[in-house]
C-alpha cells in the first residue's frame, strides 16, 4: 500500500468516527500529512535525480582519469625518447 492510499484509509475511518470539533482538526491534520507526503515525494525525485548526477560525474571521473594516466605514459615515453636520442 502507497503512503496516500494509507493514509487515505486511516483519514476516512477517522472521520466516520469523528463529531464536532474533532472533524475540523481531523481535517487539518490530514491537509498536513498530505503536505508533509508531497515534500516527501518532491525530496525522494531530488534525491533520485541526484544519485543520476552522481553516476554520471563517476563516469566522467573515471575517462578523465583514464586520460590522465594515458597522458602521463605518453609523457613518460617522450621523456625516455628525449633521453635516448640525447645520449
Amino acid at each position: 500500500m502507497e503512503p496516500r492510499e494509507a493514509l487515505a484509509v486511516v483519514t476516512q475511518h477517522a472521520f466516520e468516527a469523528a463529531s464536532g470539533a474533532d472533524y475540523l482538526r481531523l481535517e487539518r491534520a490530514e491537509a498536513a500529512l498530505r503536505q508533509a507526503l508531497g515534500r516527501l515525494e518532491g525530496l525522494e525525485r531530488e534525491a533520485e535525480a541526484l544519485r543520476a548526477r552522481e553516476a554520471a560525474l563517476l563516469k566522467r571521473i573515471a575517462l578523465l582519469e583514464g586520460a590522465q594516466a594515458r597522458a602521463l605514459a605518453l609523457l613518460y615515453d617522450l621523456e625516455r625518447a628525449l633521453k635516448g636520442g640525447a645520449r
